[in-house]
């Protein structure tokens, strides 16, 4: 969820020092003065190492949201000659470092963890589509309101049919999950909002000047994306520091769309 605001910050950073060479004579000169480089180079440096981590965390769906919300950051940035250019230029240095460091530590855990990943699904009824399928069996039962927020792992049981021998706390799917607790109505409620207040971001996207409105818009794009992908196969949401994380996030991406407002009525 942080490492979207990075990206958008180094793309702001980089944009700035594209400009300072464009108007230099002495381009090699005018980037080492620049008092924008060190911003930028040690952004650069924690975008990669956090990049690096997530990948070595060996997370599938993490490294797919991770992915998603880059893209989505990227996509939102306003197209024209300057952007055109840092986009590719900013995407190149991730690249090369996030490359350079899994080559050097070894990406034999994490090519593993993919292959690994039909052979986890021939497996019937040991999988999270076996989950998926029981609480979806569990919403028919409980449409209206749910069987109340945070009792999954004691409603499951009721309609389990995969790893029997394990208590299984959560869905592994945040939509499926809230609509067990909260029913269909709250889940629309609850999901709906979120990608509302997305929408509403996203109309607003502009260019990635020096203004720290346009980086946090940016950086809200990047993570609200990152969790809602994330949670097709996961529980972040039921983690207490992630959903707190999330809400500041969201509520972030609500400020910046008020400010947009109020600056229109003006």
């Amino acid at each position: 969820m942080l490492l979207p605001f990075a990206v958008a910050f180094g793309l702001q950073r980089l944009r700035t020092l594209r400009r300072i060479v464009l108007r230099s004579q002495d381009r090699a000169r005018a980037v080492l003065s620049a008092r924008d480089l060190v911003p930028f180079v040690f952004v650069v440096f924690l975008c990669v190492i956090i990049l690096t981590a997530l990948i070595f965390s060996r997370s599938r769906m993490g490294i797919v949201s991770t992915v998603a919300s880059l893209l989505a950051v990227l996509g939102c940035v306003t197209k024209d000659s300057r952007s055109e250019r840092t986009r590719p230029l900013m995407a190149s240095l991730l690249a090369v470092g996030v490359i350079g460091l899994v080559v050097w530590i070894g990406s034999d855990p994490v090519i593993t963890r993919f292959e690994n990943l039909g052979q986890e699904f021939t497996e019937t009824g040991q999988n999270r589509m076996s989950i998926w399928s029981d609480t979806l069996k569990l919403v028919r039962q409980h449409p209206l309101l749910g069987t109340g927020l945070g009792t999954f792992s004691v409603a499951y049981p009721s309609v389990q049919t995969a790893f029997l021998n394990y208590r299984v706390d959560h869905a592994h799917c945040d939509y499926l999950e809230v609509t067990s607790d909260l029913g269909v109505a709250g889940a629309v409620l609850l999901f709906g909002s979120i990608f509302w207040v997305l929408a509403q971001v996203v109309r607003f996207r502009g260019k990635v000047e020096t203004g720290a409105d346009t980086v946090v818009r940016l950086g809200c794009v990047g993570s609200i994306t990152a969790i809602l992908v994330h949670s097709f196969s996961d529980f972040n949401l039921y983690i207490p520091g992630t959903a707190l994380v999330f809400s500041v996030i969201v509520a972030l991406a609500w400020s910046a769309f008020q400010k947009e407002q109020d600056k229109k009525a003006l």
